[in-house]
């Protein structure tokens, strides 16, 4: 009896003690009010926020990547496009590298994903057509 009273308070030692560095290691956050800027779509693991918004003359949807842990600052966040008129940011990582679909010079539909933190290289990021995007 007494050999399993000691192998409880070791396992009950070993899991308050790994409770508490499970405690210290959560993750902290902090809620922003980004502005109105259009639809946001994604978040990375470093804070940077991607989304789009339509242009200042509204006849673009422009996709745009924010600075980490920093509001939207339009127009110098617009990642571009493919040549085209309009892009749409889909998704990003924790490299900063986006990736969605945009129009291209022809008016097709390609999708693409940029370098880290860069804007879209019609050269080098567009993957192929994608079926059945607008």
């Amino acid at each position: 009896m007494q050999r399993h009273a000691v192998a409880f308070t070791h396992a009950l030692l070993a899991l308050l003690l790994g409770g508490a560095n499970v405690i210290a290691q959560t993750p902290q956050y902090t809620v922003s009010d980004l502005g109105t800027v259009g639809d946001l779509y994604a978040i990375s693991q470093n804070g940077a926020v991607i989304g789009i918004t339509t242009s200042s003359n509204s006849d673009q949807v422009l996709a745009f990547r924010s600075r980490p842990n920093a509001a939207p600052d339009l127009p110098a966040d617009y990642i571009g496009t493919l040549g085209g008129s309009s892009s749409w940011a889909q998704g990003i990582n924790s490299d900063g590298q986006v990736v969605g679909y945009s129009t291209t010079s022809s008016g097709e539909t390609h999708g693409f994903r940029t370098a880290p933190n860069a804007a879209i290289n019609p050269a080098t990021d567009d993957l192929v057509p994608s079926a059945g995007l607008p």
